[in-house]
């Protein structure tokens, strides 16, 4: 969805916990781009930052991304995250998604905890299908002529989609490859209220791509960790940091969703 990144975002600092985590082609073009959709099989490397209206960074995100030819993915994410007024604070997140087994796995190390729930339709669905890269969301359209036309050697294809927020206007744009069944390589969210002085919310660059099945590493279940609901697995956290538990609305229906989703 447009400004899905922002309201990631949002989100987080709602939730305050570590939980929370076109315009015409023609035909030989649009042939070509679906033929692309060849490579099943790499791990992505990223960063994601996030800022504040005024543009000053508020919280930044590298992470690594690993696709199976089976349709399997594993994330790793570090997260730094300095909201003002609140000490600085560093999380580190993976998650786990064995498509063969129809199980998401969400990891928390500095909890020693996970979560465990079977995958949704929706979510093998979306894993287990080739993406059509010309597609577009309401309100969405294709840059004819991107600029860059490649980014990290793939041929890209530049999505734009303009949306009033408030009482101002926002641009998400977006670069995706054909050849890595429409992975998004490049994004940004830009308020763009005041053309003259764009202001990018969220940015997302993918640094490095390598091509081949990941590191099995990256699927591995950690030993010794406790299986927790994410209720269970904040309090934890709250515990290791010796700061009062306060449960977020976020937190409370992503438990309510784990109870209802055990395998």
């Amino acid at each position: 969805m447009r400004n899905r990144l922002t309201r990631v975002f949002q989100f987080v600092l709602a939730t305050a916990g570590a939980f929370a985590l076109g315009i015409a082609i023609d035909a030989v073009n649009t042939a070509r781009l679906k033929a692309d959709n060849s490579q099943s099989a790499f791990t992505a490397r990223k960063l994601t930052i996030y800022s504040n209206p005024d543009g000053s960074e508020v919280m930044r995100e590298s992470g690594v991304e690993a696709y199976k030819s089976d349709g399997s993915l594993a994330i790793n994410l570090q997260r730094h995250v300095q909201i003002p007024g609140r000490p600085a604070e560093s999380h580190e997140i993976r998650k786990i998604i064995d498509l063969p087994a129809r199980r998401k796995v969400t990891i928390f190390p500095f909890a020693e905890s996970m979560s465990t729930v079977a995958l949704s339709d929706e979510g093998a669905r979306h894993l287990n299908t080739r993406h059509d890269c010309l597609s577009t969301r309401e309100n969405q359209s294709i840059d004819s002529s991107p600029t860059p036309g490649t980014i990290l050697g793939y041929r890209v294809v530049k999505k734009i989609e303009t949306t009033p927020i408030d009482e101002g206007l926002s641009r998400y744009e977006e670069w995706v490859s054909p050849a890595l069944n429409c992975y998004l390589l490049r994004a940004a969210d830009i308020d763009v209220t005041d053309p003259t002085a764009p202001v990018i919310r969220t940015q997302v660059e993918v640094v490095e791509i390598i091509p081949g099945e990941p590191d099995g590493s990256m699927f591995e279940i950690p030993e010794g960790f406790s299986e927790r609901s994410p209720e269970d697995i904040e309090r934890e956290i709250a515990r290791r940091k010796g700061e009062p538990f306060e449960l977020s609305h976020g937190v409370e229906v992503q438990t309510r969703e784990y109870h209802q989703r055990r395998p």
